[in-house]
């Protein structure tokens, strides 16, 4: 049977396995400190101002503890969303190096100027002789190019037959250039921030946990207790 519960924490686990380490120390610190609160009847060990003294001591070295964690839940989540923003924003550009660069640079005129004034027919020709071969920078440049001057034609139906092969090409143009991987990149981005906020939400739970936990703990002792007699 499926345990969603236990899906989530493997799945922390295995995404935040230095946080939830430090997480599960710092919650077992808590629970040895208090226990050294009481005596074996239950009763607290230190008169109650004392007693208040060191268990506020346990949850400061708790919260100093618990802290770098929260702080590595909101790194993750900042981190998975820039990591969004870059696929969104990213150009095919991004991906060139930098003899590819300066390659690009000494073609754009010539393929903008192309783009610009060619008629639809011949543009067609060339856009398909570049798909036809292997050379990535001038992909990358007749699908900027030519994406401009789709875009300003867009909407108009105009007289030329070529048009809507033009449009067609630049689809292929896209498709040559896609990135096969980017749905994986984009899912594990995603996963990356939701986990971490379920990660700062644990920590919120054990905060509450060990916050209610000195009376529970005192309670339970003492329900022990009676129950030797």
């Amino acid at each position: 049977m499926y345990n969603h519960a236990a899906a989530i924490d493997a799945e922390l686990r295995e995404l935040h396995a230095g946080a939830m380490s430090q997480l599960d120390r710092a919650a077992e610190r808590f629970e040895a400190g208090q226990k050294r609160l009481y005596r074996s009847d239950g009763q607290p060990i230190y008169g109650e101002a004392e007693h208040q003294q060191r268990l506020d001591a346990l949850l400061g070295e708790f919260d100093g503890m618990t802290g770098s964690v929260t702080e590595a839940a909101e790194q993750a989540i900042t981190d998975g969303k820039a990591e969004l923003a870059r696929m969104d924003g990213s150009s095919p550009m991004d991906t060139l190096g930098e003899s590819e660069l300066s390659r690009a640079n000494s073609l754009a005129l010539f393929v903008r100027e192309d783009c610009e004034s060619l008629p639809s027919h011949e543009l067609a020709g060339r856009v398909r002789s570049a798909l036809a071969g292997t050379d990535r920078v001038t992909v990358i440049l007749w699908d900027r190019y030519l994406g401009k001057r789709l875009d300003a034609t867009r909407g108009s139906t105009g007289s030329d037959p070529t048009t809507a092969a033009l449009f067609a090409l630049r689809r292929e143009l896209a498709d040559r250039l896609a990135d096969s991987k980017a749905k994986d990149k984009r899912h594990r981005a995603d996963r990356k921030i939701e986990s971490a906020k379920t990660l700062t939400g644990r920590v919120r739970m054990a905060r509450s946990k060990v916050d209610g936990g000195d009376a529970a703990a005192l309670a339970a002792m003492r329900e022990r207790v009676r129950s030797f007699f």
